[in-house]
């Protein structure tokens, strides 16, 4: 989780939060988010810079990191524990 927190306090701050990525990830992720953040998730995907994404979403840096963390929340994959 202090992952998640740090990757979106990194974007706030205009730093690189996602490394590059398959063109097959956006599509697949597509499906787990609401359709008003896929253009936000276009955006990070071609590494876009935070304050650039919060100008064209007319959006204040605060609720762009909001809508960040709950991107994140949502891609999130549930890994079971390994067993001993």
């Amino acid at each position: 989780m202090f992952e998640r927190f740090e990757a979106v306090r990194r974007a706030a701050r205009g730093g690189r939060v996602m490394r590059r990525v398959s063109e097959a990830m956006p599509e697949a992720a597509g499906y787990a988010l609401p359709a008003d953040d896929l253009p936000i998730l276009g955006m990070l995907v071609e590494q876009t810079a935070p304050s650039e994404i919060a100008r064209v979403m007319q959006l204040e840096p605060r609720a762009l990191s909001h809508r960040l963390a709950c991107l994140l929340s949502s891609l999130q994959v549930q890994v079971p524990e390994a067993r001993d």
